[in-house]
C-alpha cells in the first residue's frame, strides 16, 4: 500500500462530505414528500368539515348550520305555542276563580 498524497486526501473527504450532503438532501427530500401529503389529507379533511357545515350541492343545500338554525326556530316556536297553551290555562283558571269568589260569598 503506497502513501495517499494529500490531493488524494483531499479528495476522498469531498466524497466523503458529499455523500454526507446527498444524504441530509434525500432526508430532506423525503421530509417534504411527507408534509405535502400530509397537507393534501388536511385540505381533504377541511373541505369536508366545510361541505358539511354549509349549504352546497354536496349535501342538497342542507348543511348543518341551516338544520341548526331550523330546529331552533322550531324550538322558539314550540315554546311560544307551550306559554300561550299555560297563560290561556292559567288565566281561564285565575278568571273562573275570581269569579268564584265574587259571585258565591
Amino acid at each position: 500500500m503506497s502513501a495517499q498524497t494529500q490531493e488524494q486526501k483531499d479528495i476522498q473527504a469531498i466524497k466523503e462530505d458529499l455523500a454526507s450532503v446527498r444524504s441530509h438532501l434525500k432526508t430532506i427530500k423525503e421530509r417534504q414528500d411527507n408534509d405535502d401529503l400530509i397537507r393534501v389529507q388536511m385540505v381533504g379533511k377541511i373541505d369536508k368539515i366545510l361541505n358539511a357545515l354549509t349549504d352546497n350541492d354536496f349535501n342538497s343545500q342542507e348543511g348543518y348550520i341551516t338544520r341548526l338554525v331550523k330546529i331552533e326556530t322550531l324550538v322558539k316556536m314550540q315554546e311560544l305555542y307551550w306559554k300561550i297553551f299555560f297563560a290561556i290555562l292559567l288565566g281561564g283558571g285565575g278568571l273562573t276563580l275570581l269569579l268564584k269568589l265574587i259571585v258565591f260569598k
